[in-house]
């Protein structure tokens, strides 16, 4: 997919996916930026000072080496084990658009149904946002899945440390 104009995303667009979850006692999070439906990039990790991971998305991406690069995060409530997240804030944060999907409160729907998904938007209009979720993979995007696969692999790694 290729944008004609400002506001409209390329097929390559690079996305961080985020996931998270609590292992040890403590969260952890972790950051998959994909280009385009699949390549990977990058991944970024960092411990959560809580269960709000606004403030610790914004922290882990702000130094990285992706930060510039990154044209949309993309984040689901359900791969955040338990943990909120505020799209706006994030926005406001790092300047950079967000979308969550599955939000806990108020939703958009986008995407064709009986496949669309409930979804929170900062920083894109609705239907830009839905053309960065096809461009990213659909309703299930790849950095996102990358993301909680990775969390997965961490925590399991910390847990049977050799």
């Amino acid at each position: 997919m290729r944008g004609t104009g400002r506001g409209n995303p390329k097929g390559e667009i690079r996305v961080l996916g985020l996931a998270s979850t609590v292992f040890l006692g403590r969260r952890v999070l972790v950051g998959a930026v994909t280009r385009g439906g699949g390549r990977l990039e990058g991944v970024l990790h960092t411990e959560c000072s809580g269960t709000d991971v606004t403030d610790d998305a914004a922290r882990m991406l702000s130094p990285s080496r992706h930060r510039e690069q990154v044209r949309v995060i993309i984040a689901d409530s359900t791969k955040l084990d338990g943990a909120t997240l505020d799209p706006v804030r994030l926005h406001q944060e790092v300047g950079k658009p967000v979308v969550l999907l599955n939000p806990p409160g108020p939703a958009v729907r986008l995407g064709a149904e009986p496949f669309a998904v409930p979804t929170e938007v900062s920083g894109l209009s609705a239907a830009a946002a839905g053309r960065v979720l096809r461009a990213a993979g659909g309703g299930a995007p790849e950095a996102v899945r990358v993301a909680w696969l990775a969390v997965g692999a961490y925590a399991s790694a910390a847990i049977h440390k050799v």
